[in-house]
């Protein structure tokens, strides 16, 4: 279900990841002195198993979310979309990771409302997420 108006691509340059992680921080409209600190460095654009995927209304950002690819699968995460059209907006994002990476399986670890949007879509639940935390080493 593509969104009319919308235009999926992925972020290309420095001020457009500034502009993504602004809309990711639901900041859009801040000045750039008003806004949060960048948590995602531009260095992260030459990684090619790294994308960042925004959604565009004319030129602003409106949806968005990063792909991570390790090993045979790639990780779909930070998505960001508006409620009142998700599954739309869900889908032109899934289109366009696949588009990127051809053929590989995609993964994500939604809850919620995001989890019965990502089933509507043909996700499948594997499993509850687990966080495996390095202890410190035995002395």
């Amino acid at each position: 279900d593509a969104v009319a108006g919308i235009r999926w691509a992925t972020v290309q340059g420095p001020q457009e990841l500034v502009a993504w992680e602004a809309a990711w921080n639901r900041t859009p409209d801040a000045q750039p002195g008003q806004q949060p600190s960048a948590i995602f460095p531009p260095s992260l654009l030459a990684d090619h198993d790294i994308r960042f995927v925004a959604a565009y209304l004319d030129q602003q950002v409106v949806a968005g979310a990063i792909a991570n690819r390790t090993g045979d699968v790639v990780g779909v995460s930070n998505l960001f979309v508006p409620e009142d059209n998700a599954p739309g907006f869900w889908a032109g994002c899934i289109a366009t990771i696949l588009d990127v990476f051809p053929g590989m399986p995609l993964v994500g670890y939604e809850r919620g409302h995001d989890l019965a949007v990502a089933q509507h879509l043909g996700f499948e639940v594997l499993g509850p997420l687990q966080v495996w935390v390095r202890g410190s080493p035995s002395s």
